[in-house]
């Protein structure tokens, strides 16, 4: 099957052949949203084939890769934070890392076994024994790593450690890059997993089923 990637407003594209890879590259002057079409008909589901390219400006790009800028109240695909959100799931950090409160919406409910990660980031956490500490990459990194290190007062110390062999190193940034981008309301339910990528097919086929 041959389909072509295009960008109309980029004037290029080129056929996508089986068993052959190939590469281009651009350098757009204008920031905006442009679409991505599939440019030959190929079959079943053409018109699906659609997809985007956002040119932004680096400030806002360095938000996106770090979750910060949401679509729809949604982390870009792809992202290092969306990457993080599933590894996060996965991982069932949910499970005590949630965001159930009380009727009343102001305390953490009391078969929470964790804090809330929402709004973490750059916070001010007191610590167990006394003191305080900016709730920083460093310290993401740290309590994810060796969670033993610096306890969050008022929550007992029941989280394990995941060393290199649980979770590795390209791993452990997702997490963190997540866990940076939760705002208030961000948090998954316990049940929820990771929502198809913006533009897939949500709807069986005629004669099938998606997966």
């Amino acid at each position: 099957m041959i389909h072509d990637f295009g960008i109309p407003a980029f004037r290029n594209k080129f056929d996508v052949v089986p068993g052959r890879y190939i590469s281009t590259w651009y350098k757009p002057n204008k920031v905006g949203k442009y679409h991505i079409f599939c440019d030959q008909y190929c079959g079943q589901g053409h018109s699906q084939m659609v997809g985007s390219v956002y040119v932004m400006e680096q400030p806002d790009y360095d938000a996106w890769l770090d979750g910060l800028r949401k679509t729809d109240g949604r982390i870009g695909d792809g992202t290092p934070a969306a990457q993080g959100r599933q590894l996060f799931l996965k991982l069932q950090c949910i499970t005590c890392h949630n965001n159930v409160y009380d009727s009343d919406k102001s305390n953490a409910n009391s078969s929470n076994r964790a804090p809330n990660l929402e709004g973490l980031f750059m916070s001010k956490v007191p610590l167990t024994g006394g003191g305080t500490v900016v709730a920083d990459d460093n310290y993401i990194r740290e309590s994810i790593r060796d969670p033993m290190a610096k306890v969050h007062d008022g929550w007992k110390p029941i989280m394990p450690p995941y060393p290199q062999g649980k979770v590795s190193a390209e791993e452990l940034n997702m997490l963190v890059a997540y866990i940076k981008s939760l705002q208030p309301g961000d948090l998954p339910r316990r049940t929820d997993q990771f929502p198809a990528p913006v533009g897939a097919p949500t709807t069986p086929t005629e004669g099938g089923s998606n997966k």
